[in-house]
């Protein structure tokens, strides 16, 4: 088997782009040469500023994907959970004699809450339940 027939040249594959209207960006040297930076740059002052500017930022770059579900418990009736991906952060339930929804968080941040009887919160409303628990775990 001859490679130089088997593997497609770079004519190919623009020919290839051309067929199936992808567009092409092509680089002249022109472009390369002005991105070149210049001798008075400070790299260093650049990647420490972008550094401060990075911790200081309070936006996600993210939207968290939290999923919320709802399964029979034998001791707590109908018991919401709240997952980050496969990852249980928290669960939730009626109790009848308060009247109120329970939480029980998992997580205070990336840190397992080993003894969460703590962290145990008393709330009117469900959504509110979810808040609060989806509140500590995003406490980074």
């Amino acid at each position: 088997m001859d490679i130089t027939k088997a593997t497609p040249s770079w004519q190919n594959a623009i020919a290839f782009c051309c067929k199936q209207n992808i567009p092409i960006t092509i680089m002249t040297q022109t472009t390369v040469e002005a991105q070149v930076a210049s001798s008075n740059f400070d790299a260093l002052a650049f990647e420490l500023k972008h550094a401060e500017d990075f911790k200081t930022s309070e936006t996600f770059y993210f939207e968290p994907n939290y999923e919320v579900d709802t399964q029979d418990d034998k001791d707590f009736g109908k018991m919401g959970r709240i997952w980050d991906g496969k990852q249980l952060i928290g669960t939730f339930y009626y109790c009848d004699w308060r009247k109120r929804w329970v939480t029980t968080p998992f997580y205070l941040g990336v840190k397992y809450i080993k003894n969460n009887e703590s962290y145990l919160r008393f709330f009117e409303t469900n959504q509110l339940a979810e808040k609060y628990i989806k509140r500590l775990y995003q406490q980074r």
